[in-house]
């Protein structure tokens, strides 16, 4: 072999050898990145934003309805519920006042037609801008027809009426919620109390409704 030919048998071998390792980074350095944005992302969380940023600079009031059949589940449910996410709003929603939630329980305790009021009427008795329902239409621990397995289950429309719209009565902003627990299947009271399936439960339309009027912090990837 001549020396031009040995020179080039070299110079092929090595462009080869360049052009094997940029091929062999073009499949490694995405595949890694993409690894670790994953693991990234399993262990952090994002900023979501609220849904509904009417509560600013105003008066509010949270309301929550569930018929007999779903407060039999936990007679107290309507005032955990009022309590919690009124708080929440309190905290992150940036209104200017709040109806105290005892003076809402307190209507719908000593007014029994209180559902057949009109929502502005109940606006002005409450003296508040903005009137937030939660109207649970669906509310369960079980798997229906099957006491023994836990099938958690929360659903419901949240709704603003705004005092004074002209809307009246209509809602200014509506949207539906649903959340289950637990996340898997198969769970009994053997495998988790009914007041822990009942709190997980609770809590995560807390979330789910409070969100909806404030940015916040999700994880990437949501049980919920």
């Amino acid at each position: 072999m001549t020396t031009n030919n040995r020179i080039l048998s070299r110079a092929l071998a090595g462009a080869l050898v360049i052009g094997a390792s940029l091929m062999l980074s073009g499949c490694i350095i995405p595949t890694l990145i993409g690894g670790m944005m994953e693991s990234y992302k399993e262990s952090s969380t994002h900023t979501i934003p609220l849904d509904f940023d009417g509560l600013q600079g105003k008066s509010f009031a949270v309301m929550v309805a569930a018929d007999r059949r779903i407060q039999s589940t936990d007679p107290s449910l309507v005032a955990k519920l009022t309590t919690a996410i009124t708080a929440r709003l309190i905290d992150n929603a940036g209104a200017s006042g709040v109806v105290p939630p005892q003076s809402i329980l307190e209507l719908q305790y000593s007014t029994p037609g209180w559902a057949a009021m009109d929502y502005q009427q109940i606006c002005e008795t409450l003296g508040c801008d903005m009137l937030i329902i939660v109207d649970l239409y669906e509310y369960r621990l079980n798997e229906p027809g099957n006491a023994y397995l836990w099938d958690g289950r929360a659903t419901g429309q949240v709704g603003v009426i705004e005092a004074g719209s002209a809307l009246g009565d209509d809602y200014i902003y509506s949207t539906t919620i649903s959340v289950g627990y637990p996340d898997g299947t198969g769970y009994g009271p053997t495998d988790m109390p009914l007041a822990a399936v009942s709190q997980r439960l609770q809590q995560r339309v807390i979330d789910r409704v409070s969100w909806l009027f404030f940015d916040h912090e999700e994880a990437y990837y949501m049980d919920y």
